[in-house]
């Protein structure tokens, strides 16, 4: 595990060359020995457990041989800038180009590759058990040996989908697939790619006769969040591995405006709803604001709450699983990138736009980390986040604020954690109901808590001092607060077509200054960046 070095490889038969590729040494390997909890699913990359941070791919283009080399290398990077080491091959898709693969190898991003078995009962007789075995011993005969090729894996929720979607009542006897995760694939795996380790089903329990998608064992998708309930709902579950958690938003205004063109544009227009595919997915982004965010007063706010709230719900989930860890050691989010512009669950929508949701995605992927989140009546749990090698000696400094006004006060605590660990304590939150809670450390992104939302508490009119500078390949656009600025984002793709920001998601208190770089096309007027609907923050919905 570290650097991901490829060599020359030519086989040559006859004197001739008959094969060649670049090729990378490592040894895959995975660690399901039970403990205290349960039978955890660790990833081990040349024997060294991994802490996984990654997404789930789907195909995408809807016309698969459209996608180009350049096309996978742009959304890959888009997952190694997002502070991912994996992406997980959904089952509902494909085997993918060599071109993906290669990519892969380059960047250093480890590979879960579903077979493409998903969410359906699949007969066993030999009319399609005869095509099953072609094709899996073509697909693992063609990406075996693949240096990112991390682990293989049987199918998607078909096995959670048996025991608990009523499929076993509807399907008495019948076979319906577990001969093919359980017997023939993993003889094809052990034949042909015997480095690279296998796993049936994900979700997947160990034990064949207990319910494959729990907490304790295995992999969990954590689905219950997005489907019924608030994303602070995550903070419910402890699982081993979260391979799959979603939550669903808007794709960039941009992207929207060239697909949508419904007048006015409407969270009710008829072009809108062929764009989201979700059920009850406007009901699901109604239950968002509602919980959080007072009404929109107009589609742009709408489409600024929906997508913050996605950006919220990601970083709270990811942050609350990494917190956990090493009881947690993977959290894979449902999903990096979008086939057709759509509301979706995706942090890079079909035209390439990075949504808010990928910048939280990010800052919740950093190595180390700190994190706040609520704890029962009148505490906060605060807890440090250590992916390095070394151990890390964190002074925290502990802040508490009043979202309209006042000073901050603040202590100090020392807190320690180990390698590829985590370390946890209550603080006493001490607070208004419009308070909020700061923790900083050297080197880490500060963490914010606030003790009631948006929709509750508000927050200040926005005020701030702007300016925008010129600079190689784009702009600066620096911002200093007048008043506590919360969540502040500067869209820039909506004036700026294939435009690139640095950061958002800056939580400012009053006085406090952040610069955010954009790189794109030369403006005929650069003040667009200085003020809604580009510039913009949580304040403008709640003030």
């Amino acid at each position: 595990y570290g650097e991901q070095p490829l060599y020359d490889s030519v086989l040559s038969v006859g004197g001739e060359p008959a094969w060649s590729r670049k090729v990378g040494f490592r040894h895959m390997g995975i660690d399901l020995s039970p403990d205290e909890v349960g039978a955890p699913l660790r990833l081990l990359v040349n024997g060294e457990l991994i802490l996984a941070k990654g997404v789930n791919w789907i195909p995408d283009d809807v016309f698969f041989t459209r996608i180009t080399a350049a096309d996978y290398r742009r959304a890959l990077t888009d997952a190694v800038d997002g502070g991912c080491n994996l992406v997980r091959i959904w089952g509902g898709g494909l085997y993918e180009s060599e071109d993906f693969y290669d990519a892969t190898d380059e960047l250093g991003l480890l590979v879960w590759q579903d077979f493409p078995f998903a969410c359906a009962a699949y007969a066993e007789e030999d009319w399609l058990r005869e095509t099953v075995l072609v094709e899996a011993r073509q697909a693992v005969g063609r990406l075996g040996g693949r240096a990112s090729l991390a682990l293989w894996c049987g199918n998607n929720e078909n096995e959670t989908g048996y025991q608990s979607w009523g499929w076993k009542e509807r399907l008495g006897d019948r076979a319906w697939g577990l001969g093919y995760y359980r017997e023939l694939l993993p003889a094809i795996v052990a034949e042909l790619d015997p480095t690279t380790p296998y796993i049936p089903s994900s979700p997947f329990c160990p034990d064949p006769a207990a319910e494959a998608n729990n907490d304790a064992d295995g992999d969990t998708h954590v689905w219950d969040v997005w489907n019924d309930l608030d994303y602070l709902h995550y903070a419910d579950h402890a699982p081993r591995f979260a391979s799959e958690f979603g939550f669903g938003g808007p794709m960039a205004y941009s992207t929207l405006r060239a697909a949508v063109h419904d007048e006015p544009l409407s969270r009710d227009g008829a072009q809108l709803a062929v764009h989201q595919k979700a059920d009850n997915g406007f009901g699901k982004l109604r239950r968002g604001i509602d919980n959080h965010f007072p009404e929109p007063v107009d589609f742009r706010h709408w489409h600024w709450a929906t997508q913050l709230n996605q950006a919220r719900a990601f970083h709270f989930g990811i942050s609350h699983f990494r917190s956990l860890q090493p009881l947690c050691t993977g959290s894979v989010i449902w999903q990096l990138n979008d086939c057709w512009p759509v509301i979706s669950w995706a942090v890079v929508d079909s035209a390439g736009v990075r949504k808010p949701g990928w910048y939280a995605m990010r800052h919740a992927h950093e190595d180390r980390m700190l994190v706040l989140q609520p704890a029962g009546e009148g505490k906060a749990r605060l807890a440090a986040v250590n992916n390095l090698r070394e151990p890390w000696h964190a002074r925290v400094r502990l802040g508490r604020g009043q979202r309209h006004g006042g000073e901050v006060t603040w202590e100090t605590l020392d807190l320690s954690v180990e390698p590829a660990s985590s370390t946890a304590v209550e603080v006493a939150l001490s607070l208004e109901a419009d308070g909020f809670l700061l923790a900083e450390a050297d080197g880490v992104r500060r963490a914010v808590w606030f003790t009631s939302t948006d929709r509750e508490a508000g927050l200040p009119e926005p005020r701030a001092q702007v300016s925008v500078g010129r600079v190689e390949g784009g702009y600066r656009v620096q911002v200093t607060a007048q008043v506590l600025l919360r969540d502040l984002a500067l869209t820039a793709d909506e004036v700026m077509p294939g435009a690139v920001v640095d950061d958002m998601l800056v939580t400012l208190l009053p006085g406090e200054t952040a610069t955010f770089t954009v790189r794109g096309p030369e403006l005929a007027d650069p003040s667009v960046l200085a003020s809604w609907p580009v510039l913009r923050s949580a304040n403008d919905l709640a003030s």
